[in-house]
């Protein structure tokens, strides 16, 4: 989230957009804070929190505004933007649901979380990542989208 605050500095944040941020993280990491205690209320107030994050990063993330681009600056901008949406579809479940600790409900708010969500956030910076760390480039290619797409349909069908 960090980095994607720090980007966002090049669209020259609002004051507003600064302390939604925070406001969001807060409530995320008090959510989690919360669960220690009552459980049900803090995974509402955590899935609360991912939501409002999902649709902070949505609306300021510079991903909003690559995505007209083309080549790798579109397939990186697509795969934050979806990572965004099943963060918030997390966000959605622990919200609607409050005590999920087992079950089919709670396999898809994991798999909503940390396969959609942070799969998405690994695919769209591998291409500047893996070069980073192996000094190997690896060149955009549209092939690309394929993996995008399979990950985005398993996890519709799960």
């Amino acid at each position: 989230m960090g980095e994607r605050l720090e980007l966002s500095r090049l669209l020259r944040l609002s004051r507003t957009g600064l302390v939604t941020f925070a406001l969001s993280v807060g409530l995320f990491v008090g959510g989690l804070g919360v669960t220690l205690v009552q459980f049900s209320v803090g995974m509402r107030l955590t899935g609360l929190g991912m939501l409002a994050l999902a649709l902070w990063l949505a609306f300021y993330d510079i991903a909003r505004r690559t995505v007209h681009q083309k080549g790798a600056f579109r397939y990186m901008a697509l795969c934050l933007l979806f990572g965004y949406l099943w963060l918030g579809i997390g966000g959605v479940m622990a919200l609607a649901s409050g005590n999920l600790v087992g079950g089919l409900g709670y396999d898809a708010l994991l798999h909503a979380v940390f396969v959609g969500f942070v799969f998405s956030m690994v695919f769209g910076h591998a291409l500047i990542i893996f070069p980073a760390l192996t000094g190997v480039a690896i060149p955009f290619k549209t092939i690309l989208y394929l993996p995008l797409a399979l990950l985005h349909g398993s996890l519709l069908l799960r």
